[in-house]
């Protein structure tokens, strides 16, 4: 990459994250079609990538009113909800669909979730055509025949 900046200056506009996402992006689409066989993956010309991803932020960029990207910088918002407290931003992806663009954005919390003691008298369930409903403790339910009664 940095032999491609200095030939390309253009693509120092780029932040860096994002630049190695879209190569990424490039080799498993490669990989993909070379364990399949077939499924070339398409150059994008300019305007088709549909996304951009912002892995990682070294503070909160969500306020109330705007988004701060790196190299994009602040971006007017419609913040739906706020960020809930205890809850870090870990990445965020600009999305365009049809003619507007959105950010979804993917928070992350350190939560502690308790075992769940096991209780009561496990049974195991089948479905099936021939018996609508078997269960581990031997109960058979008929499928319903709906149709036949109201005839």
């Amino acid at each position: 990459m940095p032999k491609a900046k200095k030939e390309f200056p253009r693509l120092g506009e780029v932040p860096s994250q994002v630049r190695k996402l879209a190569i990424k992006q490039l080799h498993v689409a490669w990989k993909y079609f070379q364990e399949r066989g077939f499924g070339f993956p398409r150059f994008k010309k300019y305007g088709q990538f549909k996304s951009l991803l912002f892995p990682q932020f070294k503070e909160n960029p969500v306020t109330n009113l705007h988004i701060k990207l790196p190299k994009i910088g602040a971006i007017p918002i419609n913040l739906h909800r706020p960020i809930p407290a205890g809850f870090a931003v870990k990445q965020v992806r600009i999305l365009r669909k049809a003619d507007r663009w959105y950010a979804s954005i993917s928070l992350q919390c350190d939560v502690s979730v308790p075992d769940p003691t096991p209780h009561g008298h496990p049974i195991g369930v089948d479905v099936g055509l021939e018996k609508f409903l078997a269960t581990s403790d031997g109960v058979f339910v008929k499928p319903p025949k709906f149709f036949k009664e109201l005839l």
